[in-house]
């Protein structure tokens, strides 16, 4: 499918390059302000997941020389960018969905309407960090799994095609911006929050090979043999806490339209389902779901494994 990689800031005109991506779909968020209605607040030893990632990333860029560019991949809204160290000059926000660009982006930061790795194999370069805060599964699933058209019908691909193309898109992306610095935030599979969500969304179909966690063991993997490779260090990280889904009238919204995309929304089995799981994690009013993730660090240049 031929698709565009549009570059736009607010100071620049519209600029378009052809190129083979997967921009040309209806997404599930219609406006980043929709999409920040439904997000919970992950929290992690009494600090949010925004700010262990700004924390993390100013290190990572104070160790750096000079000015540092920032590729945000899956940026949304760009909830991050005001955090960041004065040192990141330029940010680049690789967002497929126009309707979770930000119209108020700081004068650092522009977007470009692509798909993240289509987009780092298209324009490499390797003196960047580069970010995927909570956005990586989606360029990794869509190896192994599509909408149609209307969104509400799920269809895996072949497993064992899908895991060769997609390892070998891996490859390419971090092959192609060797020397650039990688920051990945993904979710815990096996917290509760996320064996519930995996447990609904079985009932549509399996996950690769019948295990949710086959996406990240896969990116890991890739990353280790790289890091091997090119005296890279390789940090993983897990953060025990909590899903802050907020008043129960809300929370079953946040749930159905965030983790569940709006899929079953119809579907009274999974309605009921949500209600019943949430209402286990209620104190007082306020809904506090047990949540994990991982940060994953791919740093460049051995001894760089404090920051």
């Amino acid at each position: 499918m031929n698709s565009k990689i549009t570059a736009h800031n607010k100071s620049k005109n519209q600029s378009d390059v052809e190129k083979t991506g997967d921009v040309n779909k209806p997404f599930l968020y219609q406006s980043h302000a929709q999409y920040q209605a439904i997000l919970p607040e992950y929290m992690f030893d009494g600090m949010s997941d925004l700010d262990i990632a700004s924390a993390d990333l100013n290190k990572m860029v104070s160790a750096r020389p000079g000015p540092v560019a920032l590729i945000d991949c899956g940026a949304g809204p760009g909830r991050i960018w005001n955090s960041l160290n004065s040192n990141i000059t330029q940010i680049t926000a690789v967002e497929p969905n126009r309707g979770m660009w930000n119209p108020n982006l700081p004068a650092r930061a522009s977007y470009v309407e692509s798909d993240a790795f289509e987009y780092l194999r298209s324009f490499p370069a390797n003196n960047r960090v580069i970010t995927f805060l909570w956005s990586i599964n989606y360029p990794l699933l869509k190896f192994f799994e599509c909408y149609d058209g209307t969104l509400k019908h799920l269809v895996r691909h072949n497993p064992e095609k899908g895991d060769a193309e997609c390892r070998q898109t891996v490859r390419d992306v971090l092959q192609r911006n060797s020397g650039s610095d990688f920051y990945i935030i993904i979710f815990d599979d096996s917290s509760e929050e996320q064996q519930f969500v995996t447990k609904i969304w079985e009932n549509v179909a399996q996950f690769p090979f019948n295990d949710r966690a086959y996406t990240r063991d896969l990116l890991l993997e890739e990353m280790q043999r790289y890091a091997t490779a090119h005296d890279a260090d390789l940090i993983v990280k897990h953060y025990s806490g909590f899903a802050d889904y907020g008043k129960s009238d809300m929370a079953n919204q946040r749930l159905l339209n965030f983790h569940l995309r709006g899929h079953f929304n119809d579907d009274n089995k999974t309605l009921l389902a949500v209600s019943a799981f949430l209402s286990q994690y209620s104190n007082g009013d306020i809904i506090k779901v047990p949540a994990g993730m991982y940060v994953i660090k791919l740093l460049h240049g051995k001894g760089r494994c404090a920051h």
